[in-house]
């Protein structure tokens, strides 16, 4: 049987660190954290077009080292999507590594976490008031290239027992 992955992708502040951790744990899973976070926190400067691709190769080869440990498959909290979506909207264009992978390097199931969740601020968050904007992005993108996604909403529980009604289908 062929490793499983699942990705948690969507806007900023939508719970996907905690959605990811909790369904790989609910699922026996290997857990891909977010690399932005630490990458980003050691950067010791403002980010550019360039950190982006960066990000995206390491948390690539983090996915590929939980798998050494996790035959079975991963749920990665992000993935090339977040970058490609995240370089448009800030940059205006995407490097085109980034959009090859964003092609090729496909999930089983994309979980889509909606904006219904609180803003909660970070000094790694931008764009609050951008949030509903970017989710229509990136359902738009999801559709566009054919991804099997989910829109994943409610709070506490509910929003965790949505996600995993999203995958079951993996395991059957």
């Amino acid at each position: 049987m062929n490793a499983v992955r699942i990705s948690v992708t969507g806007p900023e502040s939508t719970g996907k660190s905690h959605l990811s951790q909790w369904l790989s744990e609910e699922l026996g899973l290997g857990w891909v954290p977010e690399v932005a976070r630490s990458y980003l926190a050691e950067l010791g400067r403002p980010y550019e077009k360039a950190d982006l691709l960066e990000i995206m190769l390491e948390q690539l080869a983090l996915e590929e080292e939980t798998l050494h440990h996790f035959p079975q498959g991963l749920v990665a909290d992000t993935d090339p999507l977040v970058i490609e979506v995240w370089s448009e909207f800030n940059y205006g264009d995407v490097d085109p590594v980034i959009a090859k992978y964003v092609r090729e390097h496909r999930y089983d199931q994309y979980l889509l976490c909606d904006v219904d969740l609180p803003w909660e601020p970070d000094p790694l968050r931008e764009h609050p008031e951008a949030r509903k904007e970017l989710m229509n992005i990136y359902i738009d993108k999801c559709a566009g290239l054919g991804l099997p996604f989910s829109i994943v909403s409610g709070t506490g529980e509910a929003r965790n027992h949505a996600a995993h009604r999203a995958v079951r289908h993996l395991f059957k």
